[in-house]
């Protein structure tokens, strides 16, 4: 059930962000099933924060920090037959970096 939660959130806010944000018109064409996708990527311990609140925070935190570091290597889509990154994908570790990256900020998690 959190699995389903955190991706409409992340939904939610990427709209948000392409909404009220002009350095985020890039979201325009950023994919609610990517989205989707890289939340499936997450352990599930990451969804076991008491509140929402702290698991976005955790969600975010870790998928930035296993962009940057490189370790995607074996994430899928969530049909669990396709990898999430190679270069047949209409998507980037870049931009998923960026979208995160921003959410951080646009949530005001900058200032915790």
């Amino acid at each position: 059930m959190r699995y389903k939660r955190a991706v409409r959130i992340f939904k939610k806010l990427k709209n948000s962000m392409f909404e009220t944000d002009s350095k985020c018109s890039y979201l325009n064409s950023f994919s609610g099933y990517f989205i989707e996708c890289l939340i499936y990527n997450v352990p599930n311990s990451k969804f076991s924060a008491t509140s929402y609140h702290d698991m976005i925070k955790d969600i975010i935190i870790y998928l930035y920090n296993e962009l940057k570091n490189g370790n995607t290597e074996k994430w899928t889509e969530v049909d669990n037959i396709k990898y999430l990154f190679r270069s047949s994908q209409k998507w980037t570790k870049e931009e998923a970096i960026k979208f995160f990256y921003d959410a951080w900020i646009f949530v005001g998690y900058i200032n915790e």
